[in-house]
């Protein structure tokens, strides 16, 4: 047995489906990798600037699309800070994770958020999700190699953002897609153009940009075409852009940031 199968045996064992209070909701974890990514977050290692970001810009009866939703905790805390009058749309194409994410908003009397149990892309069809078997949050969308981790391999549905979406308001996406973030903002024109004051909090990783097909010469290329005012989180509203060209090269080896974009005027 090849040593990524003996891990993905390992990670997949039902004795990590424990039920975990995390900022106060009861979760659960399909996979040794999920339950300590939220012990990390119920310890304060993993999450505190997300949290605190969310809690500042989310407001009740706002509607928000979690792409990269994973088990749920950010579509559960994005549930509650909209409130029951907003509306959450979460969107995870693996079938493990999708249903944990289904099992976790159930279990907190979650009933105004939807599953998509679909990836986001440039149009309708399909991609190959690339599991990661020790790390299910670095699965990844698309057909190029990633790492020995990632031999197990499935076929899933892809979407638009702005078909599976479409004469839905939405006032925010987060978005967390492993470098997918390109092939997705591809196919999210509509939504801004049917959303003035749509914002969108997304990942920016150089390297996850590459492997997955798109530079971040395209990228800022596209953005552009978007008409999309990017900064960083922690300065939403400073009047300069970010520099993709020089953030980039202030990070080093595989490292990210988040970034916060929304649609300019005109």
């Amino acid at each position: 047995m090849k040593p990524s199968s003996l891990i993905a045996t390992f990670n997949r064992l039902p004795l990590w489906r424990h039920r975990l209070r995390v900022w106060n909701f009861t979760v659960v974890a399909p996979t040794f990798d999920r339950w300590l990514y939220l012990w990390m977050h119920r310890l304060g290692r993993m999450g505190r600037q997300e949290a605190s970001f969310f809690s500042s810009v989310i407001r009740p009866g706002m509607h928000v699309a979690d792409v990269g939703a994973n088990i749920g905790l950010y579509s559960l805390l994005l549930a509650r800070a909209t409130g029951p009058g907003g509306r959450i749309y979460a969107f995870e194409p693996d079938a493990l994770i999708a249903g944990a994410l289904r099992y976790n908003l159930a279990a907190n009397d979650v009933t105004q958020a939807e599953v998509f149990e679909e990836g986001v892309g440039s149009g309708t069809g399909t991609a190959v999700l690339q599991r990661n078997a020790m790390n299910s949050g670095d699965n990844r969308l698309g057909a190029t190699t990633g790492t020995a981790l990632h031999s197990d391999q499935a076929t899933v549905r892809v979407r638009a953002l702005q078909d599976s979406l479409h004469g839905r308001r939405v006032d925010l996406i987060k978005m967390d897609v492993q470098g997918w973030e390109g092939e997705a903002l591809r196919g999210s024109a509509g939504l801004f153009d049917a959303n003035p004051g749509l914002q969108i909090y997304f990942e920016f990783w150089p390297h996850g940009l590459r492997r997955a097909g798109t530079d971040v010469e395209q990228l800022d290329a596209l953005l552009r075409k978007l008409r999309l005012h990017v900064t960083l989180v922690d300065a939403p509203n400073q009047a300069v852009p970010v520099d993709l060209f020089a953030l980039e090269r202030s990070l080093s080896g595989k490292a990210f940031t988040n970034l916060l974009a929304r649609r300019q005027a005109g």
